[in-house]
């Protein structure tokens, strides 16, 4: 009968030891395809190698304790003492990556994988099945039970417990978020829940654009105290479309925008036009406004009827500039999530008259620094903001005064009205800073075309 429970406990322990050798190298392919995308990016590069030095001390460790199975069910004890054995394996392998793994999880409001939660599972019925084992080899006789064996005894029940309160940590902080009252419980639909709470993230949160050259020009800098400032950095933005719109609509076909402009450098009168075609909800392309600015006095004024800002009625000069732009969304993946909440993705073409003839070319920069200004290969930029909890995001600018609706500006990067996108990103119970992008990712694949005719 007591060779029959050994045996059962042999291989208990030889299945733990599989599930935790298949889950350590899992969670780990998992962090190293992780990059960065929406919210979140990968860990830090430290913590990328400890995750790897613990998993090649854990395979050697794997590898000797079957092979010490193997001698302990055939003789009457293994190579090494099977006590000695689960102590290393339990101060070198097992406490160090569910450390980790709570570490991760504290900047995150979900566990950063799945098999970061099956490894937190192998590790609680891990110290169940390590408790089987000690007691079935005591209670055999087989158990030595010197001062010395009840020290690593002793040593073996310190680590397990150790290891099974930080694995019932990463659980209970893998359900468990914090918020303005205090513990918000997120109750899972299945056992492991990998849900992410998008409304933290993405409530209020939009692309927005800017041009330096054009919105950060003139009386367009003057500053709210009167005086004229030369800002190092943009500060005038034009809101083009809210995140979640762009993750539903940027799956299919992705989103296309196009802007058309044209600066009067003697006047100070900008114009400029969007339009939007999708491949999901706008077959062709639809006009999003059309937009007078004064770039003397800062006003923005919208044209009542946008049907008219075009060439043929005279809005538009044959100088008129345009810039096409599509956005895409990838999802995360299906196995290995690479991205967790995805990401977004751009690709811009100019079209514009250069030596006296219309060309469309390749936008190679696309970067949203707020410290970097536009060039003549950057026409626009792009940065995610949300919006102050007092303003509605649903247009492109905003309305100075709710009774007249005509009398728009920008959307000013001061902190009032737009909140930098590093504020909102906060992960976690420790408030981690953002490792995500900042603006959306430029992918030169995604296709764009110097046309509204298609």
């Amino acid at each position: 009968m007591s060779k029959c429970c050994l045996y059962l406990a042999a291989l208990f322990v030889l299945l733990n030891d599989v599930a935790d050798f298949v889950t350590d190298w899992l969670f780990f392919a998992d962090v190293n395809k992780m990059k960065a995308g929406l919210v979140y990016g990968p860990p830090e590069s430290s913590v990328w190698w400890a995750i790897l030095i613990f998993n090649i001390v854990g395979s050697v460790l794997f590898l000797m304790e079957t092979i010490n199975l193997y001698y302990e069910t055939k003789h009457e004890n293994g190579l090494v003492d099977s006590d000695i054995l689960s102590l290393v394996v339990v101060w070198l392998e097992d406490i160090p990556q569910v450390i980790i793994s709570l570490y991760l999880v504290l900047c995150r409001e979900e566990a950063i994988s799945v098999f970061q939660l099956a490894k937190a599972i192998v590790i609680l019925l891990g110290t169940f099945i390590r408790l089987i084992q000690v007691g079935v080899k005591y209670f055999s006789g087989k158990a030595k039970k010197s001062k010395h064996h009840r020290k690593i005894k002793i040593a073996i029940f310190i680590g397990m417990f150790i290891q099974f309160v930080c694995a019932g940590c990463v659980f209970g902080l893998a359900y468990t978020a914090p918020d303005d009252t205090g513990i918000f419980f997120k109750v899972p639909t299945t056992i492991v829940d990998e849900k992410v709470d998008e409304a933290k993230y993405f409530a209020n949160v939009s692309v927005f654009v800017n041009h330096a050259e054009l919105f950060d020009d003139g009386g367009l800098r003057i500053a709210e105290n009167g005086n004229m400032e030369r800002e190092v950095h943009a500060v005038n933005w034009m809101r083009l479309e809210s995140i979640k719109t762009i993750m539903v609509e940027g799956k299919g076909g992705g989103v296309h925008y196009n802007v058309q402009y044209e600066a009067n450098p003697s006047s100070g009168i900008l114009k400029l036009a969007w339009w939007k075609k999708t491949g999901l909800t706008h077959p062709t392309w639809v006009t999003l406004g059309c937009y007078v600015v004064n770039q003397t006095t800062g006003t923005v004024s919208k044209v009542s009827t946008p049907i008219t800002c075009t060439k043929s009625y005279g809005f538009f000069t044959e100088y008129s500039k345009n810039v096409y732009v599509a956005f895409g969304y990838t999802p995360p993946g299906k196995v290995f999530k690479g991205q967790i909440f995805g990401d977004i993705t751009v690709n811009m073409r100019l079209d514009s008259i250069e030596g006296g003839y219309r060309d469309c070319r390749k936008v190679e920069k696309h970067t949203s620094s707020l410290k970097t200004h536009a060039n003549t290969a950057t026409p626009l930029r792009f940065q995610y903001f949300q919006t102050s909890s007092n303003i509605a995001p649903v247009a492109h600018f905003l309305s100075d005064t709710s009774n007249s609706p005509q009398n728009l500006r920008f959307f000013r990067n001061d902190g009032k009205d737009l909140i930098h996108i590093k504020n909102v990103w906060k992960t976690g119970w420790m408030s981690c800073e953002s490792e995500g992008n900042l603006s959306p990712t430029l992918n030169e694949h995604l296709k764009v075309t110097c046309s509204r005719s298609e």
